[in-house]
């Protein structure tokens, strides 16, 4: 029996149980940087579903009347395809800026009528970010967008 007063934790148990704890926060260390990366590219999915939604919702509503600070993607007459050769820079509302380095995303589209009788257009949108990243990058994501409309 020990004396009172006496009763200590020994070195070896105050080590093994500072090694448990630093394990579990090295654990929940790599599970907040995991969580801030998907965060991150969550965010990117949002905005780039905002400013496709924008400029395909612009297209549908007035292909003459369209605000000055939208891309002005073409429409073809016929059935040629309209597409971009060099990508557009946009943010994140899908408003045109001057350089990739304002830019949230790179746009690239390609418009075909699909049925010259009904006049319906096929819209492939494209984003990308960050636009200043390479095209087969890892960094870089891409948002794809498919959609129809009349012209009419």
């Amino acid at each position: 029996m020990k004396p009172f007063g006496k009763a200590a934790f020994s070195l070896m148990e105050v080590v093994l149980a500072l090694g448990l704890i630093s394990f579990c926060l090295i654990a929940l260390m790599g599970l907040l940087v995991a969580g801030l990366k998907n965060n991150r590219q969550t965010r990117s999915m949002v905005d780039a579903t905002a400013a496709a939604s924008l400029l395909v919702e612009s297209l549908r509503a007035s292909t003459n009347n369209r605000p000055v600070n939208l891309p002005q993607i073409p429409l073809p007459t016929g059935m040629e395809v309209a597409s971009n050769t060099a990508p557009l820079y946009v943010d994140s509302g899908g408003y045109l800026v001057g350089s990739p380095r304002d830019a949230a995303f790179a746009l690239n589209y390609r418009v075909q009528v699909v049925d010259t009788n009904l006049d319906i257009c096929r819209i492939y949108i494209g984003l990308s970010a960050p636009p200043q990243a390479p095209v087969n990058s890892k960094e870089r994501s891409t948002y794809e967008v498919l959609s129809s409309f009349q012209m009419r």
